[in-house]
């Protein structure tokens, strides 16, 4: 089963895509997180969204499941 997953930081960046499971949501938001932190983000912005994704990425893994 396919799911579909969007997200978006606002106002910098927003992007979906298909996964296959609840772990491929997962690695997507985690490598979108990354992208961002590294392209768009002051080292204290980067921070400060690592701690707010850190808590997304728990709850997909626990309530996403």
């Amino acid at each position: 089963m396919a799911l579909w997953m969007s997200w978006k930081v606002w106002p910098i960046a927003s992007a979906g895509e298909d996964v296959g499971d609840i772990e491929g949501a997962v690695h997507a938001f985690d490598v979108s997180v990354r992208r961002i932190q590294e392209r768009a983000m002051t080292p204290e912005e980067a921070v400060a969204l690592g701690d707010q994704a850190r808590t997304i990425r728990e709850q997909m893994l626990s309530d996403g499941a």
